[in-house]
């Protein structure tokens, strides 16, 4: 047969006999097909099961074929659901009345040659294939417009203000330095070192998400005591948070585990940051960290806005954001790099949240782990 992938074909036809040899011709040439002999099977057979191809007798008693047809058409295009009607009359008014009601071709009884029934299947069958191709491939267009469109408001949303504040403490310096004192113009200089590394974190999230769609990331695991350095990362990380309270704990035994300390870096980073941007003051943010058989499990808890239940599904594309974040500042893309980087360490994400209540993450990381470049 063709070596097109579509192949199951809906054979109807009222005679036994036309049906048991369409189907034994069609099978022949490796079709799947299904035999039905009345238009109202047919088309509860349509509406249950994903077929690529219909052919369908013209007449037939109760529902004739065009009633049938009329009603494939209410639910399936002809690029959807192609169907071939199959007529024992050569009347061109009966032909012209099934390809205007939506047929995309004919056949004649008695068939005399199965070879044009299969040269005019295979026809509508690469007409699907390929309109199917340039559907997928206008969808993928579109959505990769919308993601371009998006990184542009994002970037000019995230880097015009640190940029004007930048502008604004440079000019400062420059016009009053000598009426400032020494403290005053350290003062500013270590702004303006914030706000650069605040820059410098954004494109690192830019350009992390960028190499780890195309597979690129270094990824370098390395033996790791978990307890030592997520105790050391935390109050590192606390320090930037003053306004909140980092609650950890490490339940023992833990036993040394290969992560990329970098990737394992930004997975906390992401995670308990966010956790802290979407919480109040007064609520502290967990992260526990234990391990089973073959995993560390590392979960972080708040008590913050929560996520609605309809950003869930996206909760992890690149520059999405809850409905709810309102002016809250952020990229969009602490979760898409999260997912990127559990996915190197062949790990597992799972989120759980209830808007108003607060959100956890579970970060799921084997234990033992080997080098590899590819996250796939």
């Amino acid at each position: 047969m063709s070596k097109l992938d579509l192949n199951r074909i809906l054979v109807v036809d009222d005679s036994k006999f036309m049906r048991a040899f369409i189907t034994i011709q069609l099978e022949a040439e490796g079709y799947v097909t299904t035999s039905v002999e009345d238009g109202r099977k047919a088309l509860e057979l349509a509406a249950a099961q994903n077929f690529d191809l219909v052919l369908l007798d013209l007449m037939m008693p109760g529902l004739s074929g065009i009633e049938t047809l009329s009603i494939l058409r209410q639910h399936y295009s002809e690029a959807e659901l192609p169907v071939i009607m199959v007529t024992s009359s050569d009347d061109s008014q009966h032909i012209v009345e099934a390809l205007s009601t939506g047929a995309n071709d004919y056949i004649v009884k008695p068939i005399e040659d199965f070879s044009v029934v299969l040269a005019r299947i295979h026809t509508q069958l690469s007409r699907k294939k390929a309109e199917t191709a340039l559907r997928e491939a206008l969808i993928k267009e579109q959505a990769t417009n919308e993601m371009r469109a998006r990184f542009i408001s994002v970037v000019s949303h995230e880097f015009r203000t640190p940029l004007a504040s930048i502008m604004v403490m440079s000019n400062i310096l420059t016009q009053y330095h000598n009426k400032m004192t020494d403290s005053q113009r350290m003062q500013r200089l270590l702004k303006i070192q914030d706000v650069v590394r605040h820059i410098t974190t954004l494109l690192d999230e830019f350009l992390l998400v960028g190499k780890g769609e195309m597979h690129k990331l270094d990824f370098k695991p390395e033996p790791t005591d978990l307890k030592v350095y997520t105790q050391e990362f935390i109050d590192e990380l606390q320090k930037t948070l003053p306004s909140h309270t980092i609650q950890w704990q490490a339940k023992e035994p833990l036993q040394k585990a290969n992560v990329d300390q970098k990737l394992l870096r930004q997975i906390l980073t992401n995670l308990i940051s966010n956790a802290a941007k979407y919480s109040t003051t007064e609520k502290p943010v967990v992260c526990l960290l234990h391990q089973d058989q073959e995993h560390s499990v590392f979960r972080i808890q708040d008590q913050g806005i929560g996520i609605p239940e309809s950003d869930l599904p996206h909760l992890f594309e690149p520059f999405h954001r809850g409905k709810n974040v309102g002016t809250l500042p952020g990229t969009g893309l602490g979760l898409a790099i999260v997912k990127k980087a559990v996915e190197f360490h062949s790990g597992t994400l799972s989120v759980e949240s209830t808007e108003n209540e607060g959100t956890t993450v579970t970060v799921k990381l084997p234990i033992q782990l080997h080098p590899t470049t590819d996250a796939t």
